[in-house]
């Protein structure tokens, strides 16, 4: 009976490891730092937004039906991914500033 045990004890151990492995983990951050929303990619894509270190929106699932049926978001599989961040000045014609900084951190 505890050889048993020790088996199913292994086996659930083997899975949980095997499932935490197929996520892959994203942290996307704002400029100064202060928000940031960790993003998991697997089974299902999900993401929280936390705020100083609070929690402002929590883990909650990312997905897309189209119209034929095309779901994107439900077993996904990451290619590549890379951070870039941007801060350019955009020329604004019509505005009532003549240009706008337009400045992120991309995933």
């Amino acid at each position: 009976m505890k050889n048993l045990l020790k088996l199913l004890s292994i086996l659930v151990l083997m899975l949980v490891v095997t499932a935490a492995q197929a996520q892959k983990e994203f942290t996307l951050k704002s400029l100064d730092g202060k928000v940031e929303a960790p993003i998991s990619v697997g089974d299902i894509v999900e993401y929280s937004v936390l705020g100083a270190g609070d929690i402002m929106l929590a883990k909650s699932p990312l997905s897309m039906t189209l119209e034929d049926g095309t779901l994107y978001g439900v077993k996904s599989k990451l290619g590549k991914a890379s951070t870039k961040a941007v801060n350019e000045k955009i020329n604004a014609t019509i505005y009532k500033k003549k240009e706008v900084i337009n400045s992120y951190n991309e995933l």
